[in-house]
């Protein structure tokens, strides 16, 4: 594994604690006025420059099309009972409410992980739902799971069920932040409310970033 890699990895399992930490404690920390609601990232990945096709039919290219945007990306699927709607709604609806001109700003890409039932209608018909601006991508299992890879998730996995067409897909639960240059910086795990979204997306839009946490245990040089 690369020295880049596992730094990518590292960082992400920052944010993977914070989503434990939820889920064990039922609620979220408040954090101060001042900070992010997202987990931000130490050595962050940068987006690769990979292409999926996009639920319209064309090719969407995660650096080329993302290039110069605030980008939130975001692995799950359709079908989640309870992550991936709440998580899209809620930024859905301060989206809305942001100034045109603020919103154009921000690239929301949604992988999904579970490309056998999400099919290109079925991604338009419940993005759409959603947001008409949310991008739908929908690539191989093994491409998602590179695209995983590459950004130090947890690889998405199937967990069997009842029939064919009756199972859940485990994923990673965040919704990452990159920045105009496409790196990696913040991470917002589930349990993300409304109101951080609205306190945190015009300060990237700004380009007003939090710097990366201290490691006071890393050694000095």
């Amino acid at each position: 594994m690369s020295d880049q890699t596992s730094k990518g990895y590292l960082a992400i399992a920052v944010a993977l604690g914070a989503m434990v930490s939820v889920a064990a404690c039922g609620e979220r920390t408040v954090p101060e006025p001042d900070a992010f609601g997202g987990v931000p990232l130490d050595a962050p990945a940068s987006l690769p420059a990979v292409e999926f096709p996009e639920m319209d039919g064309t090719t969407f290219h995660l650096v080329n099309d993302t290039r110069g945007h605030v980008t939130l990306l975001f692995i799950g699927y359709t079908w989640c009972p309870d992550i991936c709607p709440v998580h899209l709604a809620n930024l859905a609806s301060v989206l809305r409410d942001l100034p045109l001109e603020m919103s154009r700003e921000v690239r929301t890409v949604f992988v999904t992980a579970d490309p056998a039932r999400d099919t290109p209608e079925r991604l338009r018909e419940w993005l759409g739902s959603l947001h008409r601006d949310f991008h739908g991508l929908r690539g191989t299992r093994e491409e998602v799971n590179a695209l995983e890879r590459a950004l130090g998730l947890p690889l998405s996995v199937v967990d069997p069920g009842t029939g064919a067409d009756d199972y859940f897909v485990g994923h990673a639960g965040q919704v990452l932040a990159f920045d105009r240059e496409g790196r990696a910086r913040v991470a917002y795990p589930w349990g993300v409310r409304q109101r951080d979204w609205r306190r945190d997306l015009p300060r990237m839009v700004a380009g007003d970033w939090p710097p990366p946490p201290d490691r006071p245990d890393q050694d000095e040089s």
